[in-house]
């Protein structure tokens, strides 16, 4: 059990350092190139993990992001990156914008359940920032939870009953 805390105490100050490294990295003449951020601790060992993505319907000029767009956008940007499977489902989101003004919205949240890998954070980078960019939002909130248990439970065959209670 020692070990185990040394070990995850270990991987956490190597996260960390790796992270201090690439904040070093991404200044360049002193200005600071944009930081991704690591929203998923990846452990050398993958497990599955659950990440939420609540997306707002609402565009900046007061326009809803339609259902055929935001299918689209499932269909081209998401499914392709995870195409083990996702779940969506209607929700009004509330925040308050970057000017404080309370704002109320259509919202979408999708569920992934996905390996914890490096590329599979790239991946979901690479579909918030594409929902960012298509659809003109100044942010999406991602709720990541790493410690899931996952089980696909099969169809339980039903036993026979013995012939004599059957006359």
């Amino acid at each position: 059990m020692m070990s185990f805390i040394s070990y995850r105490l270990k991987a956490r100050l190597r996260h960390g350092l790796l992270a201090a490294i690439a904040m070093a990295l991404t200044t360049s003449g002193g200005a600071a190139i944009a930081q991704v951020p690591d929203l998923i601790e990846n452990n050398l060992l993958a497990e599955l993990i659950q990440v939420d993505l609540y997306l707002g319907r609402q565009m900046p000029e007061g326009e809803t992001i339609s259902d055929e767009d935001f299918e689209t956008f499932i269909d081209t940007e998401i499914t392709p990156r995870f195409p083990d499977g996702l779940t969506v489902w209607n929700a009004s989101g509330r925040y308050q914008n970057a000017s404080g003004t309370l704002i109320a919205e259509p919202s979408n949240v999708v569920r992934l359940v996905f390996l914890d890998t490096q590329a599979n954070e790239a991946a979901l980078m690479e579909v918030i920032q594409a929902y960012i960019t298509q659809f003109e939002q100044e942010t999406v909130m991602v709720l990541v939870d790493e410690d899931v248990t996952v089980e696909f439970v099969p169809a339980i065959e039903a036993t026979p009953v013995p012939a004599i209670f059957t006359e």
